[in-house]
């Protein structure tokens, strides 16, 4: 019984809760570990709970506990996420530090219940020239610094509290982020705020569908990013497509918004089979939440290249990560942006960091290396091509 029979399953039971509707039937063949499997591979384990419960659907004791229990933490982690969120939003505000709170934050409020729309993170936009102040305002909350640098800084509170300040709305490394080099102009002041801002209804669709692309370009989604889309579309009925259509082509994405807008009305509502759309389906599906190291391995190794040889696109990857451009480097090591004639000195000193602190990492894509074959180069380039991503 294959990953995408019982994905097909996850995906159906999800669409019962978040259209609130009732199943009329299942197969009685159901690999119910798997599905399990899936809804933590994507992190949809609660809307998965939901359903079951919904839809009265008999599994396995030992499964059931597992994921009531998962449930169980999502709510208390939602609630103490809301909190947090709510006193970081206050202390920005009194610290006079613009800030925009992005992805999750916004979605989950049009979920049927905000707990269903799972959270790694806390992500936030703030001024890049406020980053001190933003480190000082983070220490005062109790928050522990695990990153500087980058394109987001990263705090962290016990138990499970990770926030990301965000210097830009997508990595400069990407080349969506161009188009969002000027954002702040574009921002909306909320309601008796001085300093906290939001996307228009359109610009926040268009940044959902950018940030989805980013992901499927460089290893995958997963099935929870479709449901963003989905929900969105549902709850967001007068959108000014006019103008959403002109930033899509400008962002290169016109193809691929329109299939991943297919794709979720597939899955979802009442959109129409298609052959494409089932191959990209099991991609996704067998991408988890942010994708997969292997897809990541192709994309980088072979996308945009004729050659038929495995062992020179495996080459191509290794080079690339190992002597990352200009672009990348200085934002993990910031000096060279005012010293560039060091890059050789850093590419070194990045190597053996590699090599000696980050030997699981190391581990990880040498198991990835050996596992790539032809087939599974020709897959991803296949579904990329179908969905409508171009490789830079």
């Amino acid at each position: 019984m294959g990953i995408y029979k019982e994905g097909k399953h996850l995906i159906k039971i999800i669409s019962s809760v978040i259209n609130n509707i009732k199943l009329h039937q299942l197969e009685d063949e159901i690999d119910y570990n798997m599905l399990f499997k899936l809804a933590k591979f994507h992190s949809v384990e609660s809307l998965l709970y939901r359903g079951i419960i919904k839809n009265e659907i008999s599994i396995p004791s030992d499964i059931l506990k597992q994921l009531e229990k998962i449930n169980t933490i999502n709510i208390y982690k939602e609630a103490t996420q809301d909190v947090e969120k709510t006193a970081i939003a206050t202390a920005l505000e009194k610290n006079n530090i613009k800030h925009m709170f992005l992805k999750g934050v916004i979605i989950k409020k049009m979920y049927p219940a905000t707990y269903l729309r799972s959270m790694a993170d806390i992500d936030i936009l703030v001024e890049k020239g406020m980053l001190k102040k933003v480190k000082a305002v983070m220490k005062s909350l109790n928050y522990k610094v695990n990153k500087i640098g980058g394109n987001h800084d990263v705090y962290y509170k016990r138990p499970f509290m990770n926030i990301e300040m965000h210097r830009n709305m997508i990595d400069e490394k990407y080349e969506f982020a161009k188009y969002y080099q000027n954002i702040w102009s574009k921002l909306i002041k909320s309601d008796n705020k001085n300093y906290e801002y939001y996307l228009t209804d359109e610009d926040y669709y268009i940044y959902l569908v950018a940030h989805l692309a980013k992901h499927f370009a460089n290893g995958g989604t997963g099935i929870r990013s479709i449901i963003d889309i989905y929900i969105y579309l549902e709850h967001k009925r007068e959108l000014n497509w006019k103008y959403i259509n002109e930033e899509f082509s400008k962002l290169q994405l016109s193809q691929f918004s329109e299939n991943i807008k297919r794709l979720a009305y597939y899955w979802f509502g009442d959109g129409e089979v298609s052959e494409d759309l089932d191959l990209i389906s099991e991609f996704i599906i067998g991408s988890g939440t942010y994708g997969i190291t292997t897809n990541s391995v192709i994309v980088n190794g072979f996308m945009g290249e004729e050659s038929d040889s495995l062992s020179s696109g495996k080459l191509r990857y290794i080079f690339k990560k190992t002597f990352l451009p200009y672009k990348d480097m200085k934002i993990i090591f910031p000096v060279l942006k005012y010293l560039p004639f060091l890059l050789p000195i850093y590419w070194a000193i990045r190597l053996m960091k590699i090599l000696f602190k980050r030997t699981k990492t190391v581990k990880s894509v040498y198991k990835d290396l050996k596992n790539i074959d032809k087939n599974k180069v020709e897959k991803v380039k296949e579904v990329h091509n179908k969905v409508g991503i171009k490789k830079d």
